[in-house]
């Protein structure tokens, strides 16, 4: 098994960056652009992505169960076979109105994707910090 974990601040509160991460429907804002996720339940969601490999480009596929534990600010997937890619996203306060996420991958050992995996997840992050900035900005817009 492959890990990747990583952690970057976020210029708001714990709650905020939850709520911004956890929201399906903005999702593709911030995750890499060729994962393409799909919700199929109350806590199933379909992932199909494109990536490179040392054999070519691959698609890939999978279905993922999600548990949202607001009261944790904690997100955790794990996908079925064949992917064997699971996770979880964790968000903590930081103080000062400022709060940090974690981020933690598990690949199989058979995929060769994972490579990248720690790339991917800092630009995802960089991605979040900027969604969780216009949340805040348009917060500030609408009390002004």
């Amino acid at each position: 098994m492959r890990t990747y974990e990583l952690t970057r601040g976020m210029p708001a509160s714990a709650e905020i960056v939850f709520d911004v991460a956890a929201d399906l429907s903005l999702m593709y804002r911030w995750l890499p652009p060729n994962l393409h996720l799909e919700q199929t339940g109350p806590s199933k969601v379909h992932m199909s992505a494109d990536v490179e490999s040392p054999g070519g480009e691959r698609h890939l596929e999978s279905d993922s169960t999600v548990r949202y534990d607001r009261g944790r600010r904690r997100l955790e997937w794990n996908a079925r076979e064949p992917t064997g890619y699971g996770g979880w996203l964790q968000v903590r306060d930081a103080g000062a109105g400022t709060s940090e996420v974690s981020v933690h991958l598990e690949f199989s050992e058979e995929e060769p994707e994972a490579l990248d995996a720690r790339a991917d997840l800092e630009d995802s992050l960089r991605r979040l910090e900027g969604e969780v900035t216009r949340r805040v900005r348009e917060a500030d817009a609408r009390e002004d």
